[in-house]
């Protein structure tokens, strides 16, 4: 597979996929770009981060089925409540311009990310 699999995950993923779907039938097939990724995260202990992130997600009940509401999708701000609990900011925007509302506080930040919820 031609690129970097940690700088380029999904172009992999992709790859495996097509290979999977052309064999016409049955086929088994390991994700070694995911275990690469993870394995960087490990190595620059993005895990700490990681580790946050899924507290969150469980104290305030985020399951797969919950709902997202897309506040704002811009090419440097992206914002969304999930569940009406948790508000997530990606993107290389830090002025979030009053999208948050009253009643959120902050419970996490990093580059280009940020997390609030419901107090």
């Amino acid at each position: 597979m031609g690129s970097d699999p940690v700088q380029c995950p999904i172009n992999h993923r992709r790859e495996l996929d097509n290979w999977v779907s052309g064999t016409g039938g049955a086929a088994a097939a390991f994700d070694f770009t995911t275990k690469g990724v993870l394995q960087s995260a490990v190595n620059n202990e993005l895990w700490r981060e990681i580790k946050m992130l899924s507290g969150i997600r469980v104290k305030n009940g985020i399951k797969p089925g919950s709902s997202v509401e897309i506040v704002v999708a811009d090419k440097d701000l992206y914002v969304a409540k999930i569940d009406g609990k948790v508000i997530t900011k990606i993107g290389s925007r830090f002025d979030a311009g009053g999208l948050i509302p009253p009643g959120f506080r902050m419970v996490t930040s990093g580059k280009d990310y940020a997390v609030w919820e419901m107090v």
